[in-house]
């Protein structure tokens, strides 16, 4: 049975990179705006936390998956998204590589050795892949986990996009767990929301990783878990592959994305800033 299900996970896996995919795709990109904003990141990222946070920032109330759903859909949902933004904005959600479509965007980057480890997690959540780590980790170095590409592939089409410094804001999940107060501060004024009178810290508070953790044991709308083992909010570690990759992931990964992960000083990230603060502050 297992090795059944595991075929059929290969043939599915397949299946996402073919020219289906790409009229799925662009269907889905059908009804945006120059007015909205988007929240991009390769997943498992930590997109959810930042829009719990918005959501709290714009609207004062405590968010819930479903509410959350509803103001910030993932790409497709838009038709029915809250407009919540100044000037009648939506707040809208992808994974997918850069589109000349999005004219103006969050790009949300976390380290892929931790990436990997929660994409893993999260795909046997959902009961969408059964094989064991290894193997996911060579199909998530070659782009094959899902239909995104490979980190480094969907990463860079964001750096490389062109967008100006004003319409593009670049956060690193490590910096924002560090310092989330300061960060969604960061977020808001790019939004054009004004925090003058939010209680931040608070606001990160309610929306920690325990408090989002009891909100999916609660329900309201979280998404189901086929294998109980595995939670959709995962652990939110930074560096946690340190003590789960084994000597050979961490080198192949780095190998991989090594010209990208020392853009963003994922090599050496405790000692420096990415490369575009860099550039910012001379």
């Amino acid at each position: 049975m297992k090795t059944a299900r595991t075929a059929l996970w290969r043939l599915r896996s397949g299946a996402r990179v073919t020219p289906l995919r790409k009229i799925w795709v662009w269907r889905r990109h059908l009804g945006l705006e120059p007015t909205d904003t988007f929240l991009a990141c390769y997943p498992r990222s930590g997109s959810n936390w930042v829009q719990f946070l918005v959501y709290q920032s714009l609207t004062n109330t405590d968010p819930t998956f479903e509410s959350v759903r509803q103001f910030s859909p993932y790409l497709g949902g838009q038709r029915k998204a809250l407009r919540l933004l100044p000037g009648g904005g939506r707040f809208v959600k992808t994974h997918e590589p850069y589109q000349k479509v999005y004219r103006r965007g969050i790009l949300l980057i976390r380290d892929p050795r931790d990436v990997v480890l929660s994409d893993f997690r999260f795909l046997r959540m959902r009961g969408d892949y059964v094989a064991g780590f290894p193997e996911f980790v060579t199909q998530f170095i070659n782009g094959r986990a899902h239909g995104f590409g490979s980190w480094k592939q969907q990463v860079e089409t964001w750096l490389n996009s062109g967008l100006e410094h004003k319409d593009l804001l670049k956060i690193r999940f490590e910096d924002l767990h560090r310092d989330p107060p300061s960060h969604l501060a960061g977020i808001l004024a790019f939004l054009g929301i004004d925090s003058t009178g939010l209680d931040l810290q608070t606001i990160c508070g309610n929306n920690s990783i325990e408090r989002m953790r009891a909100k999916e044991d609660l329900g309201e709308g979280a998404p189901s878990r086929r294998d109980a083992r595995y939670r959709f909010v995962n652990r939110g570690l930074v560096g946690e592959w340190a003590q789960e990759l084994t000597a050979d992931q961490i080198e192949q990964i780095e190998e991989t994305f090594a010209s990208t992960m020392r853009k963003l000083s994922y090599l050496n990230w405790q000692q420096e800033p990415p490369s575009w603060k860099t550039a910012q502050r001379e």
